[in-house]
């Protein structure tokens, strides 16, 4: 009787096994131009699947629903799937459902797409993790398209030191973050679905990496609704300083055009233009600037309900202290770079925060310097509300286009 139980378990692990061996061989001895078919079923793997030093592949699956991977009970290795040293590389038509670190992990690839994925963690989530679905870093010329995020315990799509890419026409759902993009450049994301996330999208330029900017982003034609799910990222991951309840949170960034979006129902706000020095931190980095600079914020749509801010953040225990459960939409800490400060100490417009024909935006000016030189000072002083003071025009940013 014993065999009889044990004897299913071994012939799957086996049947898993040969799967994973044949997949692996065919991704090591691909040749330029091959495409590699991943049949119907549910393949659950026991280690990393890696690509590396290859050129103009596509792994194609048999679509979401028919071929499904599973990484959650992985003995080897942290990442589901490892791409590295690659170039002109496609993934599309396949999920993966479970893994225990990022489901997929992109360095130093020039030229990449992703097509048509589902990856969900279907899982428990533990909080000392910080899984993503995707990361992209240190790459350039990337495209993700048609794809769902879902469940990742940091970030549905991290992007790191990475320059020109779209990110088109996806969904992003109960991630901690739905998209972080980190220290990369010239990057088109629209037409995305971002909800019921902690964080909706998060642009933050951080010290001490080797692209010194997280500048030349346009954010357009998305729908950015309710965000208030669990920010499960932990202290020593700069998504930690994401409130819960966040539309776009952009952090010492320039050169920004945010447009034409729908930015809906968040407890906290709508958007947030601050600046490094919020985060109380220090840095030696000296090429670091912790400034934002060149925003321009036109005709989006904002609509928020009464919701109580988060109060696990410092500027959602402010913006409940003085407006209780009717925050502003959109929250600037008016922290300027001295750099860009011209004659009688005026910034030109072109490196401002400006905002213009917005539908509902009401607005806050936490005036940082001003406001915060002791512990209690920011909850009994006045704060500048008028959004008249950020009317300016900058020239649109160009439209990215990759090689």
């Amino acid at each position: 009787m014993k065999y009889i139980f044990i004897f299913p378990f071994l012939l799957f692990s086996i049947i898993f096994s040969q799967f994973e061996k044949k997949l692996q061989l065919e991704l090591i001895l691909a040749e330029d131009g091959d495409t590699i078919s991943i049949e119907p079923g549910f393949f659950s793997m026991l280690g990393t699947l890696s690509l590396e030093n290859k050129n103009n592949l596509t792994i194609k699956g048999s679509g979401k629903s028919n071929t499904i991977i599973a990484f959650d009970r992985q003995i080897n290795g942290t990442e589901g799937i490892k791409v590295r040293n690659c170039q002109n590389i496609i993934f599309q038509d396949f999920s993966i459902q479970g893994y225990k670190q990022d489901a997929i992990v992109c360095e130093k690839v020039n030229g990449i797409e992703f097509i048509n994925l589902k990856i969900t963690l279907d899982q428990e989530k533990i909080e000392n993790k910080n899984q993503n679905s995707l990361a992209i870093k240190n790459c350039n010329n990337f495209i993700i398209q048609d794809c769902l995020f879902n469940s990742a315990i940091n970030c549905g799509l991290f992007i790191s030191e990475s320059t020109n890419g779209v990110v088109r026409f996806n969904e992003f759902m109960e991630n901690s973050i739905g998209i972080k993009v980190v220290n990369s450049t010239s990057i088109d994301l629209h037409s995305n679905n971002i909800f019921e996330n902690g964080g909706g999208i998060a642009l933050m330029n951080l010290p001490d990496l080797s692209l010194h900017k997280t500048k030349k982003i346009r954010l357009f034609d998305n729908i950015i609704k309710n965000n208030n799910y669990k920010n499960w990222s932990k202290m020593d991951n700069s998504s930690y300083f994401i409130p819960s309840g966040s539309g776009i949170f952009l952090l010492a960034v320039e050169n920004v055009e945010i447009f034409n979006n729908s930015i809906i129902d968040h407890k906290t706000f709508g958007i947030s233009i601050l600046s490094y020095l919020i985060t109380g931190l220090s840095t030696k980095d000296l090429e670091y600037s912790p400034y934002s600079s060149s925003v321009f914020i036109h005709d989006n749509m904002f609509r928020r309900g009464n919701k109580i801010p988060e109060l696990n953040n410092f500027i959602g225990r402010i913006l409940f202290y003085k407006f209780f459960r009717n925050s502003p939409n959109i929250v600037y800490d008016g922290n300027i770079n001295p750099a860009y400060l011209g004659k009688y100490d005026i910034q030109p417009d072109f490196r401002k925060v400006c905002i213009v024909d917005n539908d509902e935006a009401s607005y806050i000016n936490l005036n940082v310097k001003r406001n915060f030189k002791t512990w209690y000072k920011p909850y009994i002083v006045k704060y500048d509300t008028d959004i008249n003071e950020c009317f300016c025009i900058q020239k649109p940013l160009p439209q990215i286009e990759i090689n």
